[in-house]
């Protein structure tokens, strides 16, 4: 029963394909448009390792800019520790030497102790010049307190006895009271200002009619019937002397104008020759007297002349001088002698004579018997002229 089954079945199948070859193919709908693609990885790997782009294509390849060669650093090779070391020491002595040279004794010093100078460890010298420059800074530095110092000390000074009277001999609480009070009347209340006014004309004893005057903008009597207003005397004593005023100040002009001409020069000398002398610091105050001195007796003394009279003036300048005299003449001395020994023993070497009568046989030959034999001439023909 199965068998004829299996045969219909298979036999429907193949009719069936028939009629669908046989029959007309359908006409097929309008498409509809394919969706735009996704944007493809720029570049798609492959399992060699060149990247492809969307298409399946090989990307070219880019090629890197060239780089720059590397420039060859040599590096020296080191020193060794002689090089190092004699390296170093030379760079010590020409510092040290340089040192020596810039660094002169201050000007402060005096002149014995400059004499001791150069025999100082070049520690000591540096140290000395450091001290001596900021002690110097030092005094530029306060030179405006100092200035101000020397101004109101010269103002206080005329009013001092008051001050002894008022503050107790203290110029500072003064001028604080001073300035306090002068405060207080530009910014306190009217009642403290009236306050003020009040205490200070009970205190000086201000007149109140003359006070209330003066409050009222009228005139204060100045003069006494019968007697001539002082102001009228000090116009016709100004109108007067008016010409001998106008004439003190042109003469008093022209010798301002000599006295800084005449300064200007003498600083421009000084200036000149200040470097030349070794002692000009130590003695440039009694110079200073010397030409002034001179001056006052009518006759010039220039500047050497000034600077010799001052150096045999100060002791100690003098006795360096003198010091370093003896040691020239000593020098000179030594040798004048030594060349004098010189002459004679070229005079002995240069005497050729004949033995006296009666020398020895063994008698020294040469020069030492040229020089015995001349001494003894000479002392035979002293003895024989005696």
């Amino acid at each position: 029963m199965d068998q004829p089954t299996q045969t219909t079945d298979l036999r429907g199948a193949i009719e069936s394909a028939v009629a669908t070859a046989d029959a007309p193919a359908p006409t097929p709908a309008p498409a509809a448009p394919a969706p735009a693609p996704a944007p493809a990885p720029a570049a798609a790997s492959t399992d060699s390792g060149r990247p492809r782009d969307a298409l399946g294509r090989f990307v070219p390849m880019q090629k890197e800019p060239p780089q720059p060669p590397t420039p060859e650093i040599k590096t020296p090779p080191p020193p060794t520790a002689d090089a190092a070391a004699a390296a170093k020491a030379k760079l010590d002595a020409e510092a040290e030497a340089a040192n020596r040279a810039v660094m002169r004794a201050p000007a402060s010093f005096s002149p014995k102790a400059r004499e001791h100078w150069a025999a100082l460890p070049a520690e000591v010298q540096a140290e000395i010049v450091k001290r001596e420059r900021d002690i110097q800074r030092a005094m530029q530095e306060t030179a405006g307190a100092r200035q101000f110092s020397a101004r109101m000390a010269q103002i206080l000074e005329p009013h001092l006895p008051f001050i002894h009277q008022l503050a107790n001999g203290d110029p500072f609480t003064y001028v604080n009271n001073i300035l306090s009070a002068s405060l207080a009347l530009r910014t306190g209340t009217p009642q403290f200002k009236a306050e003020m006014v009040a205490e200070i004309v009970r205190q000086f004893g201000v007149d109140i009619q003359l006070l209330d005057t003066a409050l009222a903008n009228l005139p204060l009597p100045q003069n006494v019937p019968g007697q001539v207003p002082e102001q009228q005397i000090q116009a016709i004593l100004q109108r007067e002397l008016a010409p001998v005023k106008n004439l003190m100040a042109s003469l008093e002009q022209q010798r301002q104008a000599a006295y800084q001409q005449a300064y200007e020069q003498e600083a421009a000398e000084i200036q000149e020759f200040a470097p030349q002398a070794e002692f000009f610091e130590d003695v440039r105050e009694i110079m200073a007297d010397l030409v002034e001195a001179a001056a006052k007796r009518g006759f010039d003394l220039d500047l050497r002349s000034a600077y010799d009279q001052a150096c045999r003036i100060h002791p100690e300048v003098r006795s360096v001088l003198e010091s370093r005299q003896r040691s020239q003449q000593t020098q000179g001395a030594a040798a004048a002698m030594n060349a004098a020994a010189q002459r004679a023993k070229a005079a002995a070497s240069s005497v050729v004579g004949q033995p006296a009568v009666g020398t020895p046989a063994s008698a020294p030959s040469g020069a030492a018997a040229s020089l015995r034999a001349s001494l003894e001439e000479a002392i035979a023909r002293h003895s024989v002229g005696s």
